[in-house]
Formats: C-alpha cells, sequence, structure tokens
C-alpha cells in the first residue's frame, strides 16, 4: 500500500467523524435508531488538510494524488497530526499560487473501511 509523502500540513486538519445512523420517528418523542453498514464502517473520519509548500512539493504531491485516482481511487496511508495512520482516498483537492513558487494546497481525504 502506498503511502502519502513525507509532507506536513499546516497546524489545525479539521477531522469530522461521520457515524451512519438511520433514525426513524414513531411520535410522543419515541424513536429507533440503526446503525448502517458493517461495524467496521461505523466510525468513519473525513480529514480537511491545508498544505502551505514549495511548487516541488505541490508536485510531489499532485502526482501521488493522480496515480491514486488513475489505479481506480486506489486507497493510501496518511497520518493524520496526532494519530496513528489511517487509510483513505483523496476526494478533493484544489490549489491556489498565493506568489511565485509557493502553492496553497487543500485536501479532502475520506478513511476507507478495507483490510
Amino acid at each position: 500500500m502506498a503511502t502519502f509523502p513525507n509532507i506536513k500540513p499546516i497546524y489545525g486538519e479539521q477531522i469530522t467523524v461521520n457515524q451512519d445512523a438511520i433514525t426513524v420517528k414513531l411520535g410522543d418523542g419515541y424513536e429507533q435508531r440503526f446503525i448502517q453498514g458493517l461495524p467496521a464502517n461505523k466510525r468513519l473520519l473525513t480529514i480537511q488538510a491545508k498544505f502551505e509548500i514549495s511548487q516541488t512539493d505541490a508536485n510531489t504531491i499532485n502526482t501521488f494524488l493522480d496515480a491514486r485516482f488513475d489505479a481506480g481511487m486506489e486507497a493510501f496511508d496518511y497520518t493524520p497530526s496526532n494519530r496513528s495512520a489511517i487509510k483513505v482516498k483523496c476526494v478533493r483537492r484544489s490549489e491556489s499560487i498565493p506568489y511565485k513558487n509557493r502553492v496553497s494546497l487543500n485536501l479532502t481525504f475520506e478513511q476507507v473501511a478495507e483490510p
């Protein structure tokens, strides 16, 4: 399995926990809740990371992500701040060039439940 390049985002990644559940309102305040999916899929993370990096590092990241996409949206290992490595796919990315040879890169990763 591929590992995201060793380029760190700026401090302050946003991590969201997605908890899939179906809620049925039965009336008089009663409700029934059902967990959706397999147990391994109950709490998957979405991570938004921002990188303020050189053009060379941006090219490295973009080449890596393009290769994963071309391989059928292949998952890869990513280590968020203060957590252990998880398997993710990159679902969104945008970049801006604030000035010469510097790139502001915004990436959105979704955790995948794969062995």
